[in-house]
């Protein structure tokens, strides 16, 4: 015999998180943030210290944490050069 008992989560809508959105003051920011040699010390800054830095919104930390992590996974050159990194993290 078949209940009617609420299921939890059953037909809702899927949470749709769309693209976060920078621009280059965010990626001068992290960048200005520490003496960064690789996309290593980079990201793990956006994990650690990042979600606490006052010149970034979770919005912005999360694109670039998410372009950051695509850019180290392809093996993107890592550069400190604000032209060359905005180049990489939009490739």
């Amino acid at each position: 015999m078949a209940t009617d008992r609420p299921q939890p989560g059953k037909n809702r809508h899927a949470a749709e998180v769309g693209p976060a959105h920078y621009d280059r003051s965010t990626v001068a920011y992290a960048l200005s943030a520490g003496p960064w040699r690789d996309w290593d010390e980079l990201l793990q800054w956006l994990r650690g210290d990042g979600p606490g830095a006052s010149g970034l919104t979770p919005d912005e930390l999360r694109g670039l944490r998410q372009d950051a992590e695509r850019a180290c996974e392809r093996g993107a050159p890592f550069s400190g050069d604000l032209d060359r990194m905005w180049a990489e993290l939009h490739r």
